[in-house]
């Protein structure tokens, strides 16, 4: 049996109080869907114990809200990047004090170096301790009247944040030519890119997407974390990936990174403190966690039990599940090419040295020559697959979002090829 739902859009539907959309806000993710519609669907579609697939499991909404109901869980996702963060959402095995004291040895490593990158030349008039950026503003709009907000650590944003023109000595130091001598992505953009917006402004690599200072700068984090054995890696890994966007000079003042989604650059684009950035996803993170704990301690998760979930990075046009095995699919596709999936995460993607091929991905793209026809084709395969491994008379939602009438005629008939009306 179908039901289709148009996917609702709001931070958080549950308890104004609750707060648990903070879980999910470990990482950016495109087109996740409010967690209490979709705890409500499962529970009302499914048992506790059964298996719930999602052919399209992005950043992991019903991933957790299916094996916090106690059922049994796949999630499939062509993009790497997806599983990444879903895994990272998932995992409830987070001892805070731990975590907190790895941050604190990341810190005891990393603030020499990032004090030493982002000091300004002026003393706090406070404490007479030197300032620090926050972020300057150099993008085309600035030439000749750079600025900067800088505060002093020791006292703290409040007491001395404030804004000025760069000292010649400042300028200099922002368009030194920094030595880069850890790994970097050298990935170039390819040619075809859909939503391309950039190169008209001379971005061929990923790594020109930020300045030579915030590319060093990451890098030598990056390399950090990589370097420790950490046991919390992982998580950090999240708070770095959560960090490059901002990084990057796809961000201005009034501008938030992809907030168009698309790699637009604005004329007064800004660098940002990779430091101050990381260190508030840090905290990101650990709220993540400490609010997954609340959640599934109110759930009585602990006694009552846990699903098992599974997560696969590959094509649901072609599932390894046994025909028969599943008791309820709930998905979100793509709508066609109103989000580009690959496209906006090739920045994460690269910094995290994921690779993986696009040719399967389900979406309407000329770039790569996949027209209306081509979409509904992988689609129609990805949901025949779902049929096959759904048992008979049981529920298969789709939450799915398009202003054209064809497409939805055309996924209607897909379900009713597929005996599931």
């Amino acid at each position: 049996m179908i039901q289709i739902k148009e996917p609702t859009h709001v931070k958080d539907t549950g308890s104004p109080r609750s707060g648990l959309s903070k879980i999910y806000q470990i990482h950016k993710y495109f087109g996740r869907k409010p967690w209490k519609p979709i705890s409500e669907l499962i529970k009302r579609n499914s048992e506790e114990k059964d298996h719930v697939l999602d052919l399209f499991v992005g950043s992991g909404v019903t991933a957790l809200e299916s094996i916090s109901s106690n059922r049994n869980f796949t999630g499939i996702d062509l993009n790497p990047m997806a599983i990444f963060i879903t895994k990272n959402t998932l995992d409830y095995d987070f001892d805070e004090k731990e975590f907190q004291n790895e941050f604190e040895y990341l810190k005891q490593e990393l603030n020499p170096f990032f004090n030493d990158l982002y000091r300004s030349e002026e003393k706090c008039e406070l404490c007479g301790k030197d300032m620090m950026n926050i972020h300057i503003n150099v993008g085309p709009n600035y030439d000749g009247n750079e600025e900067g907000v800088f505060y002093c650590p020791s006292c703290g944003r409040r007491k001395s944040k404030k804004r000025r023109n760069l000292s010649d000595k400042e300028l200099d130091k922002y368009n030194k030519e920094y030595t880069i001598d850890t790994w970097i992505p050298n990935n170039k953009f390819p040619d075809d890119f859909y939503k391309d917006r950039f190169s008209y402004k001379g971005v061929d690599k990923i790594v020109d997407l930020f300045t030579n200072r915030n590319t060093y700068a990451l890098s030598k984090l990056l390399h950090t974390i990589k370097e420790m054995d950490l046991r919390y890696e992982d998580l950090f890994l999240t708070a770095f990936s959560n960090t490059l966007l901002h990084a990057s000079i796809l961000k201005g003042e009034n501008v938030r990174p992809l907030g168009v989604n698309n790699y637009w650059i604005p004329d007064d684009y800004m660098e940002e403190n990779v430091w101050l950035r990381f260190k508030e996803r840090v905290k990101k993170v650990k709220k993540s966690k400490l609010k997954l704990k609340e959640k599934l301690h109110n759930l009585d998760f602990f006694n009552k039990g846990v699903g098992k979930f599974t997560l696969k990075n590959t094509s649901s046009t072609s599932l390894d599940l046994e025909t028969n095995s599943v008791d309820y699919i709930i998905t979100d596709p793509p709508y066609g090419d109103g989000i580009q999936y690959s496209e906006l995460s090739r920045v994460w993607n690269a910094w995290l040295n994921f690779n993986y091929n696009i040719d399967p991905e389900i979406i309407v793209n000329p770039k790569q020559n996949k027209g209306k026809n081509d979409y509904i084709d992988l689609l129609r395969k990805s949901i025949k697959e779902g049929a096959r491994v759904l048992k008979d008379n049981k529920k298969f939602t789709l939450c799915f979002h398009n202003k054209k009438f064809s497409i939805w005629k055309d996924v209607l008939d897909i379900f009713k090829e597929n005996d599931l009306g």
